[in-house]
């Protein structure tokens, strides 16, 4: 999942919202801990909640790309607990 956060640049983000609040998507930004309630439960896969510039990292390709602090937005990958393989891959 990712998800819009106003962890980064909360007046940024605001500014985003507001233009997108009267249309037919409007955001929904929200704090770590807000989009932490989504996988309560769950096991969440490393390296967790993080920016989705740090979520498996790969050497840069592009050095145009965007620091995380402009991109606003976090990235997890969770699975219900006893589904799917381990981590050890039993």
């Amino acid at each position: 999942m990712t998800h819009l956060t106003y962890d980064y640049d909360r007046a940024a983000v605001e500014e985003m919202a507001a233009l997108y609040g009267n249309t037919t998507a409007p955001l929904t930004p929200r704090t770590r801990e807000g989009i932490a309630r989504f996988v309560a439960g769950m096991e969440i896969i490393d390296p967790g909640i993080v920016g989705i510039g740090e979520w498996r990292p790969e050497p840069a390709t592009d050095p145009a790309s965007p620091p995380a602090n402009l991109i606003h937005t976090y990235g997890v990958l969770a699975r219900v607990k006893g589904h799917g393989p381990s981590r050890d891959g039993s």
